[in-house]
């Protein structure tokens, strides 16, 4: 009996930590697809930054959490912390030698992940800018993956970073309205002032009209039908917004030739 407890004990100890905020997993995933969509040709070394992703995102968790406990973490956990640590070093350093991108990209996403640390060790990992900050580390360093081989053109990489850091952070306002932290109208707001900076970077075309009609939909949902989106189980939240970015991402395979020339 002792034996088999022992066994299972240890077998736990095997299983992937993997964090609760299935909206991470899935915006980071995206950001991702949209890249590689984007991309010229598929290449080997894509899914590797995916994997690069998905341990750099686990081990940040992991250190948040270990900083903030008051008890030592749990043997799986630790396990996993080291295994998170040396996959995304031992990542970072294949990558580096093949993506010149890296470079510009990688020290982007440390700043903002430690300012985003510093945050949730002040405990305002929840704020507004903390939010912020994941999506815009999510889109940024999801767009190794655009044309990874190739020569990076960084006034690109930022202006794609700009729409979906925006786009993305739009979910922070719907998801604050729908726990009461912020009135019904939040989101609308947000939508009007980002969709006016980029119409003012951008200009008016099929593209940002497109996502326009998006933001404003989305925005709808807090503003019109609060009492029904509040109603709505959380599961059915989730496909609604997996739909949205799948509209999202559809509208930037359609107007790839218009995005792509978008620079700053």
């Amino acid at each position: 009996m002792l034996i088999n407890i022992l066994l299972l004990k240890k077998s736990s100890n095997i299983i992937p930590y993997w964090s609760k905020q299935h909206g991470a997993y899935i915006t980071l995933i995206v950001s991702w697809l949209i890249a590689v969509l984007l991309s010229d040709e598929f290449s080997w070394i894509q899914p590797a930054i995916l994997l690069f992703l998905l341990s750099s995102l686990n081990l940040t968790e992991l250190m948040i959490e270990a900083i903030n406990r008051k008890t030592p973490l749990p043997s799986r956990k630790k396990i996993w912390l080291i295994i998170y640590s040396s996959l995304s070093i031992a990542l970072a350093l294949f990558l580096l030698y093949f993506l010149e991108a890296l470079s510009y990209v990688l020290p982007v996403v440390s700043a903002f992940a430690l300012v985003f640390i510093f945050l949730a060790i002040r405990k305002q990992q929840k704020s507004i800018l903390a939010e912020w900050i994941t999506f815009a580390m999510f889109s940024i360093a999801a767009l190794l993956a655009f044309n990874p081989l190739k020569e990076p053109s960084v006034k690109i990489l930022f202006a794609l970073s700009l729409l979906m850091s925006v786009y993305f952070g739009q979910s922070i306002f719907l998801v604050k309205t729908r726990l009461k932290r912020l009135p019904n109208y939040s989101a609308f707001v947000y939508s009007v002032l980002v969709l006016a900076g980029l119409f003012l970077l951008f200009g008016i075309d099929l593209f940002t009209m497109g996502l326009a009609v998006l933001l404003i939909a989305k925005s709808l949902q807090t503003l019109v039908w609060p009492d029904w989106y509040n109603r709505l189980k959380i599961k059915w939240v989730g496909m609604l917004e997996m739909t949205y970015h799948l509209v999202f991402l559809i509208l930037l395979l359609i107007f790839s030739a218009s995005v792509l020339r978008y620079q700053i």
